[in-house]
C-alpha cells in the first residue's frame, strides 16, 4: 500500500499533473497541469481539493471504462468511497483517494486484460 505522499503523486499524475523543468527559473521537479504551473493539490487531505481535481476525472474514467452514465458513475465512486471509509472515518480525503485508486487499478487491470 503507497504512503499519502506517493498516492497523492500516483492520482495526480494519473490525472494530468507532471513534474518538470520550469523554463523560467530552471528549477526541477515543479508540478504543471495542462502546461501551467500549478502546485500539486494535497489530495489525501483535502476534500475541496479531491472535488476540483480528482472527483471529474475518475467520474469520466469510470463512464468511458464501462460506459456507464454520470449518475451511475457518481454511484460507484461513493460506494466505493462509503466502503473505505469504515475503515477510517477519520480521514475522509484519504478514503476517496483509495477509492479512486482502486478505480484506476481496475482500469489498468482491465485495459492490460483487453490487450493480450
Amino acid at each position: 500500500m503507497l504512503n499519502e505522499k506517493e498516492l497523492n503523486e500516483k492520482l495526480a499524475k494519473r490525472f494530468g499533473f507532471t513534474m518538470d523543468l520550469d523554463n523560467e527559473s530552471g528549477a526541477y521537479g515543479l508540478w504543471f497541469f495542462r502546461n501551467v504551473r500549478e502546485d500539486l493539490p494535497n489530495l489525501t487531505q483535502s476534500l475541496d481539493a479531491c472535488v476540483k481535481w480528482l472527483v471529474p476525472r475518475a467520474i469520466g474514467v469510470v463512464m468511458a471504462k464501462d460506459g456507464y452514465s454520470s449518475d451511475l458513475a457518481y454511484s460507484i465512486l461513493f460506494r466505493g468511497w462509503l466502503s473505505e471509509l469504515v475503515f477510517d472515518m477519520s480521514h475522509p480525503a484519504l478514503a476517496l483517494c483509495r477509492a479512486v485508486e482502486k478505480l484506476i487499478d481496475e482500469e489498468a487491470k482491465h485495459d492490460a486484460m483487453h490487450k493480450m
